[in-house]
């Protein structure tokens, strides 16, 4: 080999990693991906309840009332809390049900009481922004709306999406 070639190699080899590393500091977005799996909100809205505590909330919007599928969904949403390990204590887990047409059992009421939950009685206003259809939501501690998933959303998506928030803050 020529002396001339193994000199580019060696700069080759040691300027690789710091344009490397450059590219990979200015361009952040190329080496990740989306890390959500709800629908991002943009812009979020904002619930106007009033909430004792700041803590991030699993929001179950059950509509008018709770039935069968409903507390099944409130035992799932109470194991991805408890997966939390040490974090749970910094997520509130809700069943929010409109304030007017609200029928919540004395089942549901004892089921939540269990896992320690909270029913939150939305007014029309918050009721329209939650929607018509049963969903959860991950509100922030300021009130936003962040995250929403379908009913059926499997409990790794949200649990993965949860973590990675209160993880953060």
């Amino acid at each position: 080999m020529k002396r001339t070639t193994i000199i580019c190699l060696l700069i080759l080899v040691f300027a690789a990693p710091g344009i490397a590393a450059y590219f990979a500091y200015t361009h952040p977005n190329w080496w990740t991906t989306t890390t959500n799996h709800g629908q991002l909100l943009q812009p979020p809205p904002v619930l106007h309840h009033e909430s004792i505590t700041k803590k991030w909330q699993l929001i179950y919007w059950g509509g008018d009332h709770c039935d069968v599928a409903c507390r099944k969904r409130l035992d799932d949403l109470a194991r991805v809390r408890l997966a939390l390990g040490r974090r749970l204590y910094h997520v509130d887990m809700v069943l929010a049900v409109n304030a007017k047409t609200s029928d919540v059992s004395e089942v549901v009421q004892h089921q939540l009481q269990q896992v320690d939950g909270h029913i939150l009685l939305l007014d029309e206003v918050d009721a329209k922004v939650l929607g018509a259809t049963p969903a959860i939501y991950i509100v922030n501690p300021a009130h936003f709306v962040i995250l929403a998933y379908s009913a059926t959303q499997p409990n790794d998506d949200i649990f993965q999406d949860l973590k990675k928030m209160v993880s953060d803050t």
